[in-house]
């Protein structure tokens, strides 16, 4: 045991003793970068502050003057400029340090997919700053300079007015005095005005890097291009809300920094797809692409599946007659109906039905089907197991788009206290953007009526700050169900009754006393009355008689 740690101590001793070497290469460049730009700041300074002295000038100021307010505030502000400029020239030197501390437990393949994104982070970056101080910026201080000064603004709307205006002796364009009112002009301060055109050019810098961020996350299969495209709207307001946040707060530089980056969407959109068909045509050459075909819906039943997500067709449906199905009528009744509206095209509820176990909740479901198919209404119905519910946007995706009816069935629906699946559900069914497509109706069981135990809801207001909202996320899904069905215990008689009719079905005579008499021993051996126990006896029984059962 201690030999092994010392054998693995080594190795870790190795990767600490690089990163060491590659943090005092890097530091020691960005100090080097650093203290050159301090020498410079100077010129760097009137650089970045270029597109203020331009707006100014434009707007009739001949002589732009900015001031500092405190003693330290000028020195801090060439320090603040060296620090940036400092990691900008330094960042070469950073990069290829990380690279060559991570390379090494890269395989080829890897180096190959990282390298070009490594290289082109720095050069979109450095294009978007460019962008932001060339474009954006000189844009944005002539809004705020306008917008402040009503002269400026006559000065930029009306051309020549500010040349005019100089021609004039001193005499005529001295400021007149003035006996009401106070003048409000413009004293810009070095690190206010200078932190503007940073923000701007970090931002820009940034949001330039969405196609080198999104075209990995392709690489690495976390996005597609079909998904991305169909987020357009999204990503829309999604770029308009980062540019109000990035941005100062004026439209002209928030519609200017959309402008830029959508289009640059649209790039990592494109650059995916070639990614795409790059590893479609390797897969192809290797024998390992299997061609995804749209879901053949020619059945009448399906049961969802995922890795890969697909339906398959069940052949033949295991259900029971809907004239056998006995102490259930208001239910029946009920969800018939229901069905039949939906079929029709009608508005129609999701249902739940709850209660008593193996009283019929789910062969229920499955007659309801049949019965309304063998009234020539077209009705899907698709089976999704509770473990398979994170993937029901997928399945709802691909139901959505089919010129069919569906009934979405969800057998013994429950959930533990731990268990999350149950939000991917709520969405569907009435809180998400895109809600319950039109063509597709939940019909879910559950032995609880609250889909959780009772135990659980008490101890979690027993236990919770505000006893009444402690369960109300989970017990809200049962809400969202427009019917609720309940299933109780049958009586002896329902369970006799029960039993007669699948004797009648499939041909099994036998006296009424001897079936009464075998029946009640039966059901006193389990415990409980039910059409789950009526049927199992009845299973016994015919096999007893030698009679196979029909259909």
């Amino acid at each position: 045991m201690t030999d092994s740690i010392e054998d693995s101590s080594a190795p870790l001793m190795e990767h600490l003793a690089e990163l060491r070497n590659r943090l005092i290469w890097s530091v020691t460049a960005f100090m080097v970068a650093m203290v050159l730009s301090f020498i410079v700041a100077e010129p760097i300074l009137d650089f970045l502050l270029s597109p203020i002295e331009q707006a100014m000038r434009g707007l009739g100021d001949p002589n732009p003057v900015m001031q500092y307010t405190a003693p330290q505030e000028y020195f801090f502000t060439l320090v603040h400029i060296s620090v940036v400029a400092g990691l900008m020239i330094s960042f070469p030197v950073i990069a290829y340090q990380l690279w060559r501390f991570v390379a090494p437990g890269l395989y080829r393949s890897e180096k190959q997919a990282f390298l070009p994104f490594l290289l082109a982070s720095p050069i979109l970056f450095m294009t978007g700053a460019a962008f932001a101080h060339f474009v954006v910026t000189p844009i944005a201080m002539t809004f705020f300079l306008g917008f402040a000064d009503s002269y400026s603004v006559l000065a930029a709307l009306v051309p020549g007015l500010g040349d005019a205006t100089t021609t004039l002796p001193a005499t005529e364009i001295a400021p007149a005095v003035s006996e009401s009112g106070i003048d409000i002009v413009f004293q810009g301060k070095v690190n206010e005005t200078l932190g503007i055109s940073l923000k701007l050019i970090v931002a820009f810098g940034f949001c330039f890097q969405l196609p080198v961020l999104l075209t990995l996350m392709g690489k690495a299969g976390l996005a597609t291009s079909a998904g991305l495209a169909g987020m357009r709207k999204y990503a829309i307001v999604l770029i308009l809300v980062v540019a109000a946040l990035v941005t100062p707060p004026d439209v002209m530089s928030q519609l200017i920094l959309f402008a830029a980056v959508y289009p640059l969407y649209e790039v990592s959109i494109f650059l995916i797809r070639r990614i795409e068909k790059r590893r479609e045509a390797e897969l192809r050459a290797e024998g390992l692409w299997d061609d995804e075909v749209a879901p053949d819906f020619q059945a009448e039943a399906f049961v969802w599946h995922t890795e890969p997500d697909r339906l398959e067709p069940v052949a033949t449906v295991s259900r029971v007659d809907i004239g056998l199905l006995v102490g259930v009528d208001r239910s029946r009744d009920t969800l018939l109906a229901n069905t039949r509206h939906f079929a029709k095209g009608l508005p129609a509820n999701n249902a739940l039905l709850w209660g008593a176990r193996g009283m019929g909740k789910s062969s229920l479901v499955k007659a309801v089907h049949a019965q309304v198919r063998a009234e020539g209404l077209d009705l899907k119905i698709v089976e999704l197991a509770r473990d398979d519910l994170p993937s029901v946007s997928r399945l709802l995706a691909q139901l959505r788009a089919a010129p069919h009816q569906f009934i979405l069935f969800c057998d013994d629906l429950s959930f533990s206290h731990d268990d999350q699946h149950y939000k991917s559900l709520k969405a569907v069914l009435d809180g998400g953007i895109e809600g319950r497509p039109a063509n597709v109706l939940l019909y879910a069981t559950s032995n609880r009526r609250h889909l959780m135990p009772r135990d659980m809801i008490e101890n979690e207001r027993s236990t919770a700050i505000t006893p009444g909202e402690a369960v109300e996320e989970k017990v809200s899904l049962s809400d969202r169900f427009g019917l609720w069905l309940g299933f109780h215990p049958c009586s002896q008689d329902e369970y006799l009754a029960m039993i007669r009719g699948y004797c009648a079905a499939h041909g099994v005579v036998v006296s009424d006393d001897r079936l009464q008499a075998e029946a009640v021993e039966w059901q006193a051996t389990r415990g409980a009355r039910s059409g789950r126990v009526a049927w199992q006896f009845f299973l016994d029984l015919a096999a007893r008689e030698g009679v196979p059962l029909r259909g």
